[in-house]
C-alpha cells in the first residue's frame, strides 16, 4: 500500500470521526454554525474539489470531500441553529467570494483559481473567528482539531513538493490551527453558558 492512499484515507477518517462530533453537536444544540460561513465554505468546497481535481489530486482530497458531506448534512439545522445573518460583514464576505468565482471564471486558470479561491474562503473563514472569539463555547474544538489533522495528513497524501496540490491542505490546516487557538484561549476567559 502507498503512503499518499495511507495519509488520504486516515485525513478521511478523521475529518468522518471528528465531523460526526461536529454534526451530532449542531444537532444537540451545542454548536452554532455562522450562516455566512457556511454558504462560503460549501460552496468554495465545490470549488476546492474541481480546482484540486483538475491539478490532478487524488487521495489528498479526501478529508476535502468529508467535510463537503458533513457541510451537507449541518444545512438543514442553520435556520434554527445558525448564527449570524445577513449583515453588512456578511455581505462584504459574500462579495468578495462572488467576485473571487468571478474573476476565476474569467481567467481559467486553476491554479489562479485555487490562490483566488482560497483568499476567498478566507472571506468567509474571519466570519467564524469573529463568532468564536465573542461565543467559544459556540464551536466543537474537537471538529477544528480533527480540520487540523485532517488538513497535515491530506498534505502527506500529495506526496510530493507542489503548490498546486498542497495549497487547500495547508489552508486548511492552517484556519483549523487558528480556530483551535481561540477556541482554547478564549474559552480560558470566557464561562461556559450551559
Amino acid at each position: 500500500m502507498e503512503w499518499a492512499l495511507v495519509f488520504g484515507l486516515t485525513a478521511g477518517v478523521v475529518r468522518a470521526v471528528t465531523g460526526l462530533v461536529r454534526i451530532r453537536d449542531v444537532y444537540r444544540g451545542v454548536n452554532f454554525p455562522q450562516r455566512s460561513t457556511w454558504l462560503v465554505f460549501l460552496t468554495l468546497n465545490l470549488v476546492f474539489i474541481a480546482g484540486q481535481w483538475a491539478e490532478g489530486a487524488t487521495y489528498s482530497m479526501l478529508g476535502l470531500l468529508v467535510s463537503t458531506v458533513y457541510l451537507i448534512i449541518i444545512g438543514p439545522k442553520l435556520r434554527t441553529q445558525g448564527v449570524g445573518g445577513f449583515e453588512l460583514r456578511d455581505y462584504v464576505s459574500l462579495s468578495v467570494a462572488g467576485s473571487g468565482l468571478v474573476v476565476w471564471a474569467i481567467t481559467n486558470e486553476p491554479v489562479l483559481a485555487l490562490l483566488i479561491s482560497v483568499v476567498v474562503d478566507m472571506a468567509g473563514a474571519w466570519l467564524t473567528v469573529e463568532k468564536t472569539y465573542r461565543l467559544p463555547w459556540s464551536e466543537t474544538l474537537v471538529g477544528h482539531q480533527g480540520g487540523l489533522a485532517s488538513g497535515l495528513l491530506s498534505a502527506a497524501a500529495v506526496g510530493e513538493l507542489r503548490l498546486d496540490l498542497l495549497l487547500i491542505p495547508g489552508y486548511t490546516a492552517s484556519f483549523a490551527l487558528i480556530m483551535v487557538v481561540v477556541i482554547v484561549g478564549r474559552r480560558r476567559l470566557v464561562p461556559r453558558p450551559y
